[in-house]
Parts: C-alpha cells; structure tokens; sequence
C-alpha cells in the first residue's frame, strides 16, 4: 500500500533545465523489504535532487547504496547522522552535517524536503520512522491550515 504525500516547499531547476527535488528519506534498521527497495528505485528513477538521509544501518545504508549504484550523476546525498553511532551506517554523502540527537535529526530531514519518502517496518506506528512520518503529517497540516487528505509524498508501507 503507498499513500503520497508532498511538501509545499518549491523545487529548483539545475543547469540542463532538469527539476531538483529535495527527498527526505526514514525508514526503519531492520532494513527495507525487496518491494520497498524496487518501489525506491521506480520513484527516483528518472529525476535528479538532493537526497537526505540519517545514516542508520538498515534501510538509510540500503537507500544511500541504490543511488550511489544506480543513480550516481543525478543525485546528491546530504548525510544527517545521530549523535549516538550504535546503529550509525557511516555513508560516504556529498554532504555530512551536524551529528544531532534521533528526533532533532529526523525533524531536519522533514524541514529540508519537498518530497518525503518513509519505509517503516510496520503500520504499528511506533518507533522513530513513525515519529517522521507524523511530524511529516503535521508540517503539512501547519502549511495548509487543515488536516490535508489525500496528501502528497511517501510512505511505503510494507
């Protein structure tokens, strides 16, 4: 099942013209299923952006390792890694900032995406990909003004 939600934040152009998007990117240690990394590959297929990510093992290292193999020239990795390295990925990223605690990290992501893509392990919503996937739902909420429904983005539900 996959619900689509999408930021108001504007997308640029780069130099060939070609739209860039910031793409957030949760999901869980346990690492992504097979259908979740195929859908992955289909939703960045074809586009080029900025993708972010917080550097866990699991499906953040799995993610990172896609677009390194199979997108390398279109897409930028910006790192967002946790202050506390127990479940640390260390990606090589175009970018790495600031080491910051889970929550802090996870709501930058959100902040500095205008599409955001979530594979949690579950539809528990528990845990720290759930954590983003409602502060997602929230931000949307604030920019609009209303609960939005259906709304634009990600989640890959499994």
């Amino acid at each position: 099942m996959t619900e689509k939600y999408i930021l108001a934040k504007p997308t640029k152009l780069n130099d060939l013209g070609e739209q860039v998007i910031e793409v957030g990117f949760s999901g869980t240690r346990l690492g992504m299923s097979p259908l979740h990394m195929q859908l992955l590959q289909h939703i960045l297929t074809g586009k080029t952006g900025v993708f972010h990510h917080g550097d866990c093992i699991g499906a953040d290292a799995e993610a990172h390792n896609i677009i390194r193999k199979l997108f390398p020239d279109k897409w930028r990795i910006v790192i967002h890694p946790p202050v506390k390295s127990e479940y640390r990925a260390w990606c090589l990223g175009d970018e790495v900032r600031e080491a910051k605690p889970y929550f802090v990290r996870n709501r930058d992501i959100v902040n500095e995406c205008n599409v955001f893509i979530a594979t949690p392990k579950s539809i528990d919503n528990v845990g720290g990909t759930w954590y983003t996937i409602n502060y997602f739902r929230k931000i949307l909420e604030r920019e609009f003004g209303q609960k939005v429904n259906p709304r634009v983005g990600t989640i890959l539900l499994p």
